[in-house]
């Protein structure tokens, strides 16, 4: 694929983008790159120089967009020789499904213990990472995730109001609230850590503190591929491991 067939399919999606941060609108435009095969795993970027001429973004802006990516593990920014595509590793997509639909689906009951609940303008950095203009109205949560019988993790989540009523009771489910809206994620971007607990995180979980955290950066897509959940996750280390199957 020629770059400037590239260039002119990144192009339209930045002119299709609705309103956002430019640098989560072109991040969203390469990622739509990869997935419909005009980047491939192994393929580099064109310069930066050339994308910002060529698209006519800041160097700013791309080198945010370019983070993002990173973030997420669809490119590998080499100091030097540039910014390539990382080979992915492709399983069967596992449904998608929120805290209380996947505690029901196993026989527990869940239980969300409501810590905080606000509505108000966008910070910087969620306006980053869902890609809305400053000033936009969000809803922020703090819950506890929990079982009857025990805490499974803290939950920091960031909505935007359009994707579901301020009027929400937050003891509930999320996602059943987003999809009466028509809002509900379809599609989600995962990226895991390793933290330890400070002491209001291990206050919240009933852990020492210092204590081994697993920490799941989550977003979320609507089916109009718009942006609708931030989620910041902070899972006992006790609790949860990943299994991952991988082709050789």
């Amino acid at each position: 694929m020629s770059s400037d067939n590239l260039i002119e399919f990144l192009e339209k999606k930045l002119q299709q983008a609705s309103a956002g941060l430019r640098s989560a609108q072109l991040a969203r435009a390469i990622e739509n790159a990869v997935r419909e095969g005009f980047l491939h795993p192994g393929d580099a970027l064109p310069s930066e120089r050339k994308l910002c001429d060529q698209l006519g973004v800041s160097r700013t802006t791309l080198r945010r967009a370019l983070a993002l990516l990173e973030d997420s593990g669809v490119v590998d920014r080499r100091l030097g020789s540039g910014t390539f595509i990382t080979p992915r590793v492709l399983s069967p997509k596992a449904p998608l499904s929120g805290f209380t639909q996947d505690m029901k689906s196993r026989g527990m009951i869940p239980v969300n213990r409501v810590i905080a609940k606000q509505v108000g303008a966008i910070q910087p950095d969620e306006s980053f990472n869902l890609g809305l203009a400053p000033g936009s109205r969000v809803m922020r949560l703090e819950r506890l995730r929990a079982t009857e019988e025990s805490i499974l993790c803290l939950e920091h989540a960031v909505i935007p109001l359009f994707a579901v009523d301020p009027d929400f009771e937050p003891s509930g489910s999320l996602y059943a609230a987003m999809e009466e809206k028509g809002m509900r994620p379809v599609k989600v971007v995962q990226r895991y850590g390793a933290t330890l607990a400070t002491p209001e995180l291990a206050r919240h979980l009933q852990v020492p503190v210092d204590s081994a955290l697993m920490v799941l950066h989550r977003l979320g897509f609507a089916s109009d591929d718009r942006a609708v959940e931030f989620t910041r996750s902070y899972f006992k280390g006790d609790r949860f491991y990943i299994s991952t199957e991988l082709d050789i």
